[in-house]
Formats: structure tokens, sequence, C-alpha cells
């Protein structure tokens, strides 16, 4: 096979006679290769073309300067590997059938290709978008520089487009990545991957591409885009990129450790948040170059919607890439503690004080005893403290997306989310309580389907504040429901969810788990308190779900009796306030764990919710050796027995029913004592690690 200097390839699809504005332009920009003696072939490949392209190119079909080749791969890039393998050139150049190229933009990219000492990818130093009834827009690009912003700029936007110019080899190395699966984004692909073997990416100097803005009907990427296809997992944003020293010394960067690194980044951040959100392009007027207006009036005489018009070049507006940098900057931000690829992904709303956050830690604690060699994520997806971040063992690493993407806007948020997702590069995902994490998922359903295990905790509903305990807040209905398919295990610390799972959102009892919630530590012995003031504990979030105007008219009933109700909780959408007026309560303030409270300075724990799932207070209560006060609702009946391991409260918002269960324990001391010696029992039996443990080999399998 005799080699020729270039290879043009032409990918089509459905331009049908569109192609030829194309095919115009190629044969002016070939007419300078041969004018510098450059041997060169033309190939055309129509992937799954329509009747108009195929009959169109069929005119070229007795051209031997011309192959036309056909396939049905139904994706741009498995076209372009397919075209580049059958090539004859030393280099080649990939042109989409529907842009259009300036005249030098073939021989000046040959050339300045064939000049350099290493692999290189040649690019049109410019590109303007352009659309009948559309303003134009110019793009002009930079090369890469060979320091962290390219890396960062990337990860967030795609520096240069199509065509571009390389050896075969170079394609051969990195061929382009099939659009499958929910993945997509072929060049984008192709400049990260092929940037992290060392392969840089320039610009041609006075290099225009014409790009025809299509409709969403007609565009392939505009329809991956609408499917909510992500970009797929690339080496140049791979963990522990930035601080390993012979892969920056590969790629030509400069050698940061790893803690310059992270200060970098958070003054690129500080930067931003004071400066307001700079990291999209934003149009910005211009004095268009030279070369930019010359190329443009040379191609208006093959496409009369590129004439230079006065107006079209007042309305035209610029993209800048150069700009885009802040996905990128979160990124490494938000992964900088995930040193190695995890082997299970937690999806959460923060890690702080809560019954969730319990239930995540001892799963984690649990597979990490189960297997040792594994490593753990937990990504967080709301901005706030996540103070149980401690709490993690070594292997389990924080990946705080809620706080790194507070500040980018919600098409970045989503690109840096599906970032974080793909690079970890772990195939289990488990998502517990975070409304970001479901609608994701919801968006990428065929992306979840093709390539991810996904596994749902559930414990319960709540009421929305200001509602009367109306309106129902529910992550199985319509969360889960609408992610239901694509869900493998559905995890839950009570039994009383999977009736309701059956009953209100018709799903399959075989689908769910529960998982009795241990509790590890010295049990404490009950005690009975013979003091005439009798104290009680209240424990818990302050939260609309939790019925604090309950404990308030509790309150008020027993004002004038030697009783006395202290109240631990964070607040949550409430005051201090709340409470003023009543005698007999005095608000403690937060805690961060059932420990850190004077537990035996109580007669008992008094608790009210309007729903739950099997709540870990109580638990610890018994395991502090308090007798319990509790309703029944959600999984609470499961571990209150009524009269047996505590006092059950049938109705959540009866005052009276609890104010009549509180005379009770304190008029009954020792049979008080007798049902939290019972709850100790069901505690140990129940609610022991070992327990757990033979649940969660069970239930999650390698």
């Amino acid at each position: 096979m005799r080699v020729v200097d270039l290879s043009i390839i032409i990918t089509a699809h459905d331009e049908g006679v569109l192609a030829h504005k194309t095919m115009l332009s190629v044969f002016e920009a070939i007419d300078l290769l041969k004018q510098k003696n450059y041997s060169y072939e033309i190939i055309i490949h129509i992937d799954d073309g329509d009747k108009n392209t195929i009959d169109y190119f069929d005119r070229y079909r007795k051209d031997n300067g011309i192959r036309i080749l056909k396939n049905n791969f139904k994706d741009y890039g498995v076209s372009r590997n397919y075209a580049i393998i059958n090539s004859r050139g030393e280099y080649v150049m990939v042109v989409d059938a529907d842009d259009l190229v300036s005249k030098n933009f073939f021989v000046n990219s040959l050339e300045m290709a064939k000049k350099a000492n290493d692999n290189v990818v040649i690019h049109s130093e410019a590109t303007l978008y352009f659309g009948r009834d559309k303003d134009c827009v110019l793009w002009v690009k930079k090369s890469a520089q060979g320091t962290m912003r390219d890396i960062d700029i990337l990860c967030g936007l795609n520096r240069w487009d199509s065509p571009c110019l390389a050896k075969k080899g170079t394609f051969l190395k990195c061929p382009y990545l099939p659009n499958r699966d929910g993945h997509g984004d072929k060049d984008w692909w192709f400049n990260c991957e092929s940037e992290s073997m060392g392969i840089r990416h320039i610009v041609c100097n006075d290099t225009v591409k014409f790009s025809r803005m299509k409709s969403c009907e007609t565009s392939l990427s505009q329809k991956m885009r609408g499917a909510h296809w992500i970009q797929g997992y690339t080496s140049l944003f791979g963990l522990g990129k930035r601080c390993c020293e012979g892969e920056e010394e590969q790629m030509g960067r400069e050698k940061d450790s790893k803690k310059r690194m992270v200060c970098r980044v958070a003054r690129r951040i500080t930067k931003i948040v004071k400066k307001g959100n700079k990291s999209i392009p934003v149009p910005e007027k211009r004095v268009v170059p030279e070369y930019v207006m010359e190329a443009w009036r040379d191609i208006s005489t093959i496409e009369l919607q590129l004439c230079p018009t006065e107006e079209k070049i007042n309305r035209m507006t610029w993209y800048n890439t150069e700009l885009g940098d802040a996905v990128g900057v979160s990124y490494f931000k938000a992964v900088e503690k995930v040193c190695a690829r995890p082997n299970y992904v937690f999806i959460v709303p923060w890690l702080r004080n809560g019954g969730a956050d319990k239930v995540l830690i001892n799963q984690i604690m649990a597979l990490t005893q189960l297997h040792p060699d594994w490593c753990f994520a937990v990504i967080t997806t709301l901005p706030t403290e996540n103070t149980w971040e401690n709490k993690l063992p070594k292997n389990a690493f924080l990946v705080d997306f809620g706080n790194n993407s507070k500040y980018l806007n919600d098409a970045e948020a989503e690109l840096l989310f599906s970032r974080i997702v793909t690079q970890l590069g772990c195939k289990r995902l488990h998502l517990i309580n975070s409304q970001y994490g479901y609608a994701w998922i919801f968006n990428h359903m065929e992306l979840i389907k093709k390539n991810y295990k996904l596994n749902v905790s559930i414990f319960g509903f709540e009421y929305v504040k200001g509602t009367n305990n109306k309106v129902i807040f529910d992550y199985m209905d319509p969360f889960l429901v609408e992610i239901y398919g694509n869900v493998d295990k559905i995890f839950t610390d009570n039994k009383s969810i999977i009736g309701r799972g059956e009953k209100k959102c018709g799903l399959e009892k075989e689908k769910f788990r529960v998982e009795y919630q241990p509790v590890v530590g010295d049990m404490k012995e009950p005690c009975i308190r013979r003091d005439s003031l009798k104290r009680i504990l209240w424990a818990s979030r302050v939260s609309c779900t939790k019925c604090p105007e309950v404990l308030c008219e509790i309150a008020k009933k027993l004002e004038g009796e030697n009783i006395h109700i202290d109240v631990y909780g964070t607040m949550d959408n409430y005051d201090e306030s709340i409470f003023d007026g009543l005698g007999c309560v005095s608000y403690c303030g937060g805690y961060n764990g059932f420990h850190e409270l004077p537990t035996d300075k109580y007669d008992f724990y008094l608790y009210t919710s309007s729903i739950d799932g099997l709540p870990n207070c109580l638990l610890e209560a018994t395991m502090a050796g308090l007798p319990i006060i509790a309703p029944d609702v959600g999984g609470v009946g499961e571990f209150v027995k009524d009269g047996k391991t505590g006092l059950l409260v049938n109705n959540y918002d009866n005052v009276d029913e609890y104010v009549e269960k509180i005379y009770y324990a304190i008029k009954n001391p020792d049979n008080m004592a007798k049902m939290a010696k019972s709850a100790q029992r069901l505690l140990k039996k129940r609610h022991s690690w070992e327990g757990f443990l033979k649940s969660v080999e069970k239930d999650f399998e390698a």
C-alpha cells in the first residue's frame, strides 16, 4: 500500500447536499497541498447515512483520488477509527461533512506537524460557528501550555474541537471512544486521553474552521446531551494524578507537591468566590483578527450564509474556554483525599450527627471487617460542615461535592458530579437520602443500567414543615419509584417500610433487606433514682418531624409537678424561643453522640416523633440503661413493646396519652427498670455487632 503524506477523512451521516459546501472548501485547501507537492488521499466514510447523503457522495465514486466507505456503526467515534485504520497517510486529518475549512488549514497544519519533534495534534486556531437565523460565534483557541491549568480547563470544557491533524500512529495509539452505554463526547475524550499520554495539542496559526450550528433534531452530539450522556473515564483526571511525580515529568508539567497543589486550588477557589462565578465562557466584544476576516471573506464565496456583513460582525459573540477552569479546580479539591480507587461508593447528603449517618458508618465498618482490602468513597452532596468525617475509618475517603460545587452553575455542578463518579471508577453505588443523588441517577438511567450496580437505603418519610403534617416528603415516592428499575437492593433498618413500599408504591418485598442496626459498647445497668425531682431526657434533632410542639404541650401539662425535662439537639428550622415560658423545660444545646449526654442523672428517655424508621437514639438510650416512652410510628414498635420493653404511645400527637405514660413511669420505677432490662436483652439478641455483620455478609455480596 503506497503511503501518502496526508489522508483527509470526511465522516458523513445525514448532511445531504450541505456536504457539497464542505467538499468545495476541501478542494480549495487541497490546491495548496498540490502546489507544495504533498501527496494526499480523500476518504469519505458514510456511517448510517441517509439516502440524500449517499446519493450526493455517489458522484465521486469514479474519482481516483477519493475512496468511499460505508458502514452502519451509528457512532462518530467508531466511524473515525475505521476510516483511520483504512487510511494510507503518514498523517491524518479528520473533518466532519458539515464543516468547512480555510484554504491554508491542510498545508499549514501538515507542515507544523512535520516540524514538531514529538507527537502532536494540530487544531485550527479559530472556529467560527454560523447558521441560518443564528448569530455567529467566534472561538479563538490556545495551545496547551504544559501546566496544571490545561488539565483544570479540560476537566470542565473541551479546549479543542475537530477537525484535527496528527500522525496516523497517534490516532491508532489513542483511538476515539465509542459513544455507548451512557458515555459520549468523542472529541473531548480524545483530547484528554491523548494529553495524558504526553501528546501535545497545539493550534495552527491563522487557520479557521467554519462549523454549522445544527438543531437538536439533526445533531448527534445534541441528541447525546439530550439523552443525558456523560463523558467517559480518562486517565488525565485519575486519582492522585497531580502528586504522581513520574507522570508530571511525562506530561511536561511543573513538579508540585500535593501540599502546594492544594494551596493553589484553594487560592483559585477563593478568587472565583470573590469575583463571582467566572467559570463559564462569556460573550465578549472584540476586534475580529485579520486572519479570521480573510478566511471569512474567502469562504463566503462557497457558503453565502458566511458573508461577513457589518451586522453579522457587530452581533457576533466570542466563546472563551480559557476562563473555564472552575470545574477542574473544584474536582481536584473534591477528590484530594481519595488515595485509591474505591470498591464501594456511598452518596449521602452530609456526614454529621444523625441516624442515617450512623447507618453509613456501620456499613463501612462491617464491610471493612469482611473485606479488609476494600476502600470506600463517601460523596456528600449538600454544602454543609461534615462534622462526622473523623468517624470514618482510614480506608474511607470523603469526597466533598456539596461544598466544592456551591459556586458553580447547575450545568457545571452536574458535570462535576458526573466527573467524580466516573473517575472514581467504582461500579458499586449506594444512595442514602441524597436528593441530588436521586436526581442525577434519574437523569442517567441508561448509564446506571449499563455500568453500575445500585443499592438504596430507605428509612421512612417526613412531613414538610409548615403543612401541619399534611404534606409528606418521601424518598420512596417519587424518588425511589422513579429509579426503581435500576435498583438492585433496598436496605432498611425496620420492617414497617417494606409493607408501606408494597402497599403504596407496588415495590417488590424481595428487593428489601432489613438490617437492624448494631449498638456497640458497655451496657449500663438500669438504675432507679429515688430523688423527689424526676428528670426526663429528650434528645434528638429539634425538627418538625420530632414534634417539638407536642413536647411543649406535654410540658405545659406537667407544669407545677416535680418534673423537669432537659432537651438536647441541634435546631432544624427552629430556635430556642420555642421553649420560652416553659418552666419545666431546659434547652441544653446540641450534642455529637449519645455518649456525650449525662444519662446517669435521668429517670427515663422521652421520644416524640410523627414518623420514623427504627431510631438509633432508642437503642442508645437502652444501652445507657434508660427506660423509654415513645410513639408507635414507623419501626419504633418493633423495639418498644408496650409494657414489656418500654411504654408505647398509640398516637404520636396525643398529649394526654404521653402525660399518662409519664405519670405511670414516675409511679412505677421498678416496673420501668424491668422494661429497660428486657429492652437490653432484646438489644443483645437483635442489635449485636455479630448479628449485623452476618446480615451485611449476606446482603453485600462482593
